[in-house]
């Protein structure tokens, strides 16, 4: 395949016409289809249609980074990445209006929805159906089919097959699985499987027992009232050595 580059003046950049650009780089630049497209200060890298089809990736564009591509994603952006890619496998499954700042290896391959997002970090994916979720650093940490999720940091964490809304915080290799509105924070090798409002804290190799659970390894309370006056129902206090629960 042949590659061209398109280069326009700016005052073609301010009018609001179908225009593909390509500025301020080289070395097998393309942009293959499309309207408002940009390729700015990026070598190696593309924004092409659909396998196949000859749908548009409208609004689509990279800035700055290496060898990264926006497949069929409309109003997509990769900014600052390297080999890093937003794809939607074809017209009824696009995985629009996504975007990833920064990162290497980094990949958005969601089904039939967008509006995902990946800053930084090495090896993250956010794939299958999945709408609105976020993977902020971290290395090779994965959201599959599971909307409104967030990791934030850490390594080989997995939401899969519809953990929505649920939270990771870092830690190392913990999995959710059909386990709604959970969160994991710290900790390795931890499972959330089956159950919705599960929490686990700093915990090591253990599978959340119960949903509406806070799961903890050890509970260490470094101020713990002495009077029951004015504390609401359910608050722990300690009259000497002895636990209380109002």
């Amino acid at each position: 395949m042949s590659h061209s580059k398109r280069v326009y003046q700016r005052r073609e950049l301010l009018l609001n016409k179908p225009t593909n650009v390509v500025l301020g780089i080289d070395e097998s630049n393309v942009i293959s289809s499309g309207t408002d497209n940009a390729i700015v200060s990026s070598k190696a890298s593309s924004i092409n249609t659909f396998a196949g089809i000859g749908n548009p990736p409208e609004r689509s564009t990279i800035v700055g980074g290496f060898s990264s591509a926006i497949n069929g994603a409309m109003g997509s952006m990769i900014a600052g990445a390297t080999s890093c890619t937003i794809d939607a496998p074809d017209i009824t499954h696009q995985g629009s209006y996504s975007a990833i700042f920064g990162g290497y290896l980094n990949n958005i391959d969601a089904e039939r929805a967008g509006f995902n997002v990946i800053a930084g970090g090495s090896g993250n994916e956010i794939t299958g159906l999945t709408s609105m979720a976020g993977i902020i650093g971290g290395v090779a940490n994965t959201i599959a089919q599971s909307p409104e999720t967030v990791i934030a940091g850490g390594q080989y964490n997995l939401a899969q097959t519809g953990s929505g809304g649920s939270f990771f915080g870092g830690g190392l290799d913990n999995t959710m699985t059909n386990a709604d509105r959970c969160a994991i924070i710290g900790g390795y090798s931890n499972t959330i499987l089956n159950m919705n409002d599960a929490v686990m804290i700093g915990c090591a190799g253990k599978s959340a027992t119960a949903a509406f659970t806070t799961h903890v390894e050890k509970l260490a309370i470094l101020s713990i009232p002495t009077s029951p006056f004015g504390l609401p129902v359910g608050t722990v206090w300690r009259y000497g050595s002895a636990l209380y629960i109002i």
